[in-house]
């Protein structure tokens, strides 16, 4: 279910960039869309591959790291905003 949930927002993400494209992709609001966008698919990636790995890890496949074992006994919203917060705060180093 998690991959066609990623999926869709895959699609919507692209159906809204051509859409921003068509609307003129050099104004001010649509650059901050295209930024808000790229960076809500970074965490949607970050968070699918820290939970693949917390998967693993529990499974046995994989060790479990310190970064897993915090993503295992965080809350989800605290997780979730955690994340959020460190990818926000990654691109504003840029």
């Amino acid at each position: 279910m998690a991959g066609k949930v990623t999926v869709g927002l895959l699609l919507i993400c692209g159906q809204v960039r051509e859409r921003l494209k068509k609307m003129g992709h050099l104004q001010p609001l649509n650059i901050f869309l295209r930024q808000e966008i790229d960076r809500m698919r970074r965490v949607l990636r970050i968070v699918k591959t820290t939970l693949t790995d917390l998967k693993l890890a529990i499974d046995g496949t994989i060790i479990m790291n310190e970064v897993r074992r915090a993503a295992y006994f965080i809350p989800p919203p605290a997780g979730a905003q955690s994340i959020v917060m460190s990818v926000s705060i990654d691109l504003t180093v840029f």
